[in-house]
């Protein structure tokens, strides 16, 4: 057959097009009518049965998509696919589909998505200006408690923390609020917290923290998204990802913590970073840069989007832009004793905890003095009411 047409096409030139071009249309004429066609339903039937076979066909490519802050997408309706799927068994739905938490919970000054399996924040975001990390309150009239509005069964305890080896690590961190106490109160819901290296809670990740408080005096907005990871590490060439939980409610213990910045002024570039730091106490001679990471890469780490409204090219690097300082040694020895003269508990141990700086040849700033004098006139009211009831 193909010898004969390539002998008739030698004799009359031309003629293999015009017999390709008839094939060609009469194939795509009979794909018109039998998918158009009510009554030729063949195509239309091959078609559903292929659809079953792929059961991720069924709701169409606009639910498939890649970036969802390049594509629109409809994934707003998911919770809704009862209603536009070709599922005849509609008693699949009868007693209803497996609840999760709530996409996030809202508080004065920040919100959360909480994971009710690790008994942590997915993730916590936070909007910073100068006017509220200023203000009166006071962190020691806060007390961490269980978040009510977690089901029960998915809350962590505070006796899941105590003696534990991890302290209760803040996403937002109480001083983030001090415009107003029930904003700094309601950071210190366990929906908020985290376990968390005790020398990382108090040394780096603290100074990660004051660096963001710091951009509020060089940018008039300040974005924040805090969270815990779960990485994974090499063992005998394959991929695990191992970390321990603590208390009865099995509260997750992360591998890593990660903070995303962005800052914006009127006046300048938008600037915005994303930093992996490693739970477990990290030397001061690392430098903030060092846990720097590409955004997209925190994003598949953790299957978030953050910022997805935000067009990323407009944004400038943060530490190239801002520097990433964060505070001296000096500056953060400063502050451990001031902790510690706040927490004395009684007068010759806040005298104690004086003398001691004096002899390291540290001349307190005003802040440290106006904490020293604080809590000296407190204990003093305090032994005095002491004093007055044992002479009644």
């Amino acid at each position: 057959m193909a010898a004969w047409l390539r002998q008739l096409g030698s004799r009359f030139s031309g003629l293999g097009n015009v017999v390709t071009a008839l094939i060609v249309g009469a194939g795509l004429t009979k794909i018109y009518y039998e998918t158009t066609d009510s009554e030729n339903v063949s195509t239309q039937k091959q078609i559903q049965e292929i659809i079953a076979r792929h059961d991720h066909l069924k709701h169409g490519n606009h639910l498939r998509t890649i970036d969802p802050r390049q594509v629109k997408t409809n994934l707003d309706k998911l919770d809704t696919l009862a209603e536009i799927a070709d599922n005849e068994d509609d008693n699949v739905f009868k007693y209803g589909l497996p609840k999760r938490a709530p996409d996030y919970i809202r508080y004065r000054n920040h919100v959360l998505c909480y994971d009710q399996a690790k008994k942590t924040p997915r993730w916590v975001l936070e909007h910073l200006t100068r006017d509220k990390v200023k203000g009166e309150a006071d962190r020691a009239h806060s007390t961490f408690k269980p978040d009510l509005n977690i089901p029960a069964r998915f809350q962590s305890k505070n006796d899941d923390y105590w003696d534990s080896g991890w302290s209760r690590g803040h996403m937002a961190p109480a001083s983030n609020n001090k415009f107003n106490q029930e904003a700094m109160d309601a950071t210190f819901f366990l929906s908020n917290i985290v376990p968390q290296d005790l020398d990382n809670n108090a040394n780096y990740w603290y100074r990660l923290e004051a660096y963001c408080r710091g951009l509020t005096k060089r940018y008039s907005s300040v974005y924040i998204v805090s969270g815990p990871l779960y990485l994974p590490k090499q063992e005998d060439g394959k991929k695990i990802v191992k970390y321990e939980v603590i208390g009865t409610n099995n509260v997750a213990v992360p591998t890593h913590l990660y903070k995303v910045i962005l800052a914006e002024d009127e006046s300048k570039e938008t600037v915005l970073g994303a930093f992996v730091i490693p739970n477990e106490p990290v030397s001061f001679e690392r430098k903030l840069q060092d846990f720097q990471v590409p955004l997209e890469d925190l994003e598949r780490f953790s299957g978030l989007v953050f910022f997805p409204a935000l067009n990323y090219g407009k944004a400038s690097d943060l530490c190239f832009t801002d520097g990433c300082k964060m505070m001296s040694k000096e500056r953060m020895d400063m502050i451990v004793y001031g902790r510690r003269l706040r927490n004395a508990e009684n007068s010759d141990l806040l005298q104690k905890v004086w003398e001691e700086m004096k002899e390291n040849k540290m001349a307190p700033d005003k802040f440290t003095i106006d904490i020293y004098e604080r809590r000296k006139r407190e204990l003093q009211e305090q032994e005095t009411e002491v004093v007055k009831i044992s002479e009644e």
